[in-house]
């Protein structure tokens, strides 16, 4: 009997049998591929969305206490007009929930960092001078992103005619009170 066709044969075989063995994993890989993306964009909205609970959050307890939606009002309008430090604490502290959300969006890249979204934002919390005044004393500190805070600077400079960085620590009446004694 000759061997050699039965060989042949085997190694047509054991090739065919690894051509399909390789099909099924890459068509495998493929489809693990494509539940990873998922999960990926899955949990991009699931923080996206738990972003915008927590800055929901943080404006309903200003809705809901009436003491801090008097505090924030009056830090709106006018720092200044504060004569508790608990006040200047809720302000501060308030204003400072809004940074942070601003940065975890920056960070996360909530709308593709699209500047139109965080230029609305960084307005609402440079609209008055009283906000402007506690960014350039405590706000710009909490901003750590330099890109986010290099956009803070210029709508500040665009809203009050100077650069941010000719004021900073101008106001010894305007305290950050974490490092107040």
């Amino acid at each position: 009997m000759e061997w050699e066709p039965v060989v042949a044969v085997a190694q047509i075989a054991t090739g065919l049998a690894t051509l399909i063995v390789a099909v099924f994993l890459a068509g495998q890989f493929n489809l693990q591929r494509k539940a990873l993306n998922r999960a990926h964009v899955d949990s991009e909205r699931e923080l996206a969305f738990s972003a915008a609970v927590r800055r929901d959050n943080i404006v309903l307890a200003r809705l809901n206490n009436g003491n801090l939606e008097k505090t924030v009002m009056n830090g709106i309008e006018d720092i200044s007009s504060f004569t508790e430090p608990i006040e200047i604490h809720r302000f501060q502290s308030y204003i400072r929930l809004l940074e942070s959300c601003l940065h975890y969006d920056w960070s996360l890249g909530r709308d593709s960092n699209q500047l139109s979204t965080f230029e609305n934002q960084i307005a609402a919390l440079l609209a008055t001078s009283s906000l402007r005044k506690h960014y350039q004393n405590v706000g710009r500190k909490n901003i750590h992103n330099s890109e986010l805070r290099e956009l803070m600077d210029r709508q500040y400079q665009l809203l009050e005619g100077e650069s941010v960085s000719t004021h900073v620590g101008d106001n010894k009446d305007y305290v950050d009170v974490r490092t107040a004694t």
